[in-house]
């Protein structure tokens, strides 16, 4: 996921969009950050870091989109397990669709749309699995 990020942030800069490549890169620094703490101070470091960056590279109203990926990939990685964590990166999924569709990023857009159905499918089977009795 980090090397994808690394990849959009890119790709954003090419269209443009300043404020999804900030979130974009720092979605990658804190993926990595979340494979070695769960800190809730390492988590407002990149809250903090991305809405600030986010606003201040605003130039429309659009870039909410990406600024809430950002904070809603952000706080699912760090403050939650399970169904709860895919549910809001699904969240952050939609988002991140939304802005790639407003941006014009056909590519992001098909990526975003396999990304979103894939773990909507997990999270139903997840789900199921989880209202099932133990045999």
């Amino acid at each position: 996921m980090a090397s994808e990020c690394v990849v959009y942030t890119a790709h954003f800069v090419l269209l443009g969009n300043n404020p999804a490549a900030a979130s974009a890169l720092i979605a990658a620094i804190r993926m990595f950050a979340s494979l070695k703490t769960r800190s809730p101070y390492v988590a407002a470091v990149f809250l903090v870091t991305n809405l600030v960056f986010g606003i201040a590279l605003a130039t429309s109203w659009t870039a909410v989109f990406a600024i809430g990926a950002g904070l809603a990939g952000t706080a699912a990685v760090f403050f939650l397990k399970g169904l709860a964590m895919r549910g809001l990166l699904l969240v952050a999924t939609l988002c991140w669709l939304t802005n790639n569709i407003l941006s014009g990023s056909i590519g992001g857009t098909l990526l975003e749309s396999s990304i979103a159905t894939v773990n909507a499918v997990t999270i139903l089977r997840l789900w199921r699995a989880s209202r099932r009795p133990v045999q």
